[in-house]
């Protein structure tokens, strides 16, 4: 593509949304674009103040490619916000139309369509469909999320040893690895020296040997 230079983009824009079954369109409910550049700060102080009137009973958050993770986070944050928000997750596919332009004659313009994963989330203060796909109840994920976070501790809890009265924090088993490896040291050590004893003694008994060869040939 070193010939050409990106030109005019189109996006395939949904009009209504993944939630016009369900008698939701983003024209008609508060809708949050979040961009891969959006401050999650101002969209979340924008979003609570709305839900926290009585007339906005729903909000639908969307983002596409980069923005996905951003968009869930924005969720998670406005759910901890509001309590009892019944949710419904879409994900699927929008089409962007690049346009690329010749640098050079004899060249033909492009053009490339590309399609982005994007994900909507509907959050309403109100009942909605228990049956449609990607429906969450209310605290539905808090609920395994503190489970979760309970098993995790109690791993923990027993991955570490009860501590000895030391009160170096170390644990029992590394203390009798250190221990162990300690002993094994020593033992080397000494048998290492009764091994230049023992050589040294040889050494001293083959040189008096030697003397009194000397003397006999005398």
């Amino acid at each position: 593509m070193e010939h050409y230079e990106k030109g005019k983009v189109i996006e395939d824009d949904d009009p209504d949304g993944p939630f016009i079954h369900l008698g939701f369109k983003f024209d008609d409910v508060i809708t949050m674009k979040i961009r891969s550049g959006t401050k999650i700060k101002n969209i979340i102080q924008f979003a609570t103040k709305k839900m926290q009137e009585d007339e906005t009973r729903r909000i639908i958050f969307i983002g596409k490619g980069q923005a996905v993770t951003k968009t869930v986070t924005c969720v998670e944050i406005l759910k901890r916000e509001m309590k009892n928000l019944h949710q419904i997750n879409k994900s699927y596919f929008r089409r962007i139309e690049e346009y690329w332009e010749p640098k050079e004659e004899g060249l033909d313009r492009l053009k490339v369509n590309k399609d982005v994963p994007a994900l909507a989330v509907l959050l309403s203060k109100d009942r909605l469909d228990d049956t449609e796909l990607g429906y969450q109840a209310p605290g539905s994920f808090e609920a395994h999320r503190i489970v979760e976070a309970k098993q995790d501790k109690r791993k923990k809890n027993q991955q570490r040893q009860p501590t000895g009265g030391g009160g170096d924090g170390e644990s029992r088993s590394a203390r009798s690895v250190d221990q162990r490896q300690e002993r094994e040291n020593q033992g080397s050590m000494a048998r290492r020296k009764r091994q230049r004893k023992r050589r040294d003694e040889q050494r001293t008994f083959n040189e008096k040997q030697g003397s009194s060869g000397d003397k006999t040939k005398e």
